[in-house]
């Protein structure tokens, strides 16, 4: 396999929980299947006052601790942090970046990455416009005529709303060129969410059955088994529902209901997921109290943690056969999201089928279940672990009686 160009990789938010979660233990698991540039280094960029070494200690625990795959072999380990460095500046005060200019110069003068950079931000999406224009400023975006190259990765909530969405298009526009801006969402790097589509399109069983007259609803469910721990600023500003729905829940959606891309590229599944959402009827001021139950939280019960308070919010009247957060697809079966940050539990996706072939629903005929009783799907992302090997999905209990169920 050719191996990516040489870079460096540069975090913002390296003292975050994105970076200690989820991209050191994913680059060090890179770097063990050797999969990493030959000549690489990762830059953390953040306020908290951490020298190269004491940063390296740092994300020594926090590799071992959430590292998935086990066993974490300290003398790899330790080659891994030797590429790791640190900067502490004040991201939001622009004559700092001169400092990252310095940083940057160093270190790709001494392991001789010929001036490619990624700017990954794993900050509070306020920061965005702030350090897209720092590293402009510093001219630390441009590439150059050979094989010079910039990139630059933006987490998601992209933006409050679509106004500021469409501001944050403009300022990264600004400095750098459309093919430089990779906007993602973490989320879909889960092994369980990728596997969507092998399981829908190269499927022999479930592809000519995956349509509207087989399946009757599809259910996602997503649920944190973590507390807010130090995301509360975080939360305060975007809060869950930007959080989980209008980015992870939603781009699951898109892969559940997409139809089958001509060609297997980034583009092209895009396409096909953005005529999923151009097909979404979206809801009306009036409907939400009757589809949408907001905040069904119990206290929370975390070991050596605070327990958080329980939240009783009025409850919505729905109309039989709709559950919360029910959205509808015109021509399509209903595709009802739920997300709950009720700190406990894992993501789930089930899909039931109780009716004859051509008994179609449109995006209020959701129905009951008939008398012959409904077969139910469920593909479930379990944290277990049997025989030493972490099992993605186990069978999970009957929802109902009198119907069959494949767990996957």
């Amino acid at each position: 396999m050719e191996k990516p160009q040489n870079c460096v990789i540069v975090i913002f938010g390296a003292s975050g929980d994105l970076t200690k979660r989820k991209l050191m233990p994913a680059l060090f698991d890179l770097f063990r299947q050797n999969l990493l540039p030959e000549k690489f280094a990762i830059l953390g960029v953040s306020r908290s006052s951490f020298s190269d070494d004491s940063y390296r200690d740092k994300m020594l625990s926090d590799v071992k601790k959430f590292c998935e795959k086990s066993p974490v072999q300290n003398h790899t380990l330790q080659k891994f942090l030797q590429t790791i460095f640190y900067l502490n500046i004040d991201t939001k005060t622009p004559e700092e970046y001169t400092q990252l200019k310095e940083k940057l110069e160093q270190i790709d003068a001494h392991f001789q990455l010929g001036g490619n950079y990624i700017y990954y931000l794993a900050t509070p999406p306020s920061l965005y416009e702030t350090i897209a224009g720092g590293i402009g400023a510093q001219g630390l975006h441009r590439q150059g005529r050979e094989s010079e190259w910039k990139r630059i990765i933006v987490e998601k909530p992209f933006g409050y709303d679509l106004l500021s969405a469409v501001q944050l298009n403009k300022k990264l526009q600004k400095y750098f060129h459309e093919d430089q801006i990779y906007r993602i969402d973490h989320y879909l790097g889960k092994e369980t969410v990728q596997n969507t589509l092998a399981f829908r399109f190269a499927n022999g069983i479930f592809e000519p059955l995956w349509n509207r007259n087989y399946i009757h609803h599809v259910e996602i469910t997503g649920v944190e088994h973590i507390g807010v721990e130090n995301r509360g600023g975080y939360y305060d500003h975007a809060g869950a529902l930007r959080d989980m729905v209008q980015n992870h829940l939603l781009q699951i959606m898109g892969l559940i209901a997409m139809e089958s891309p001509p060609v297997y590229h980034a583009d092209a599944v895009r396409n096909e997921t953005v005529k999923v959402f151009q097909s979404l009827s979206p809801l009306k001021p009036e409907d939400v109290s009757r589809q949408v139950v907001r905040g069904q939280l119990t206290a929370g019960d975390r070991p050596g943690e605070v327990g958080e308070p329980a939240h009783q919010p009025p409850q919505a009247h729905l109309p039989p056969g709709r559950s919360p957060g029910a959205v509808g697809l015109p021509g399509q079966p209903a595709c009802r999201g739920q997300a709950a940050v009720a700190f406990r539990g894992a993501g789930a996706l089930h899909a039931g089928q109780h009716r004859a072939p051509g008994g179609g629903h449109g995006a209020a005929g959701l129905g009951q279940p008939d008398s012959r009783g409904h077969q139910l799907l469920v593909v479930r992302k379990v944290d277990r672990r049997l025989g030493g090997k972490r099992h993605a999905a186990l069978p999970v209990p009957p929802r109902d009686q009198g119907g069959q169920q494949l767990g996957l």
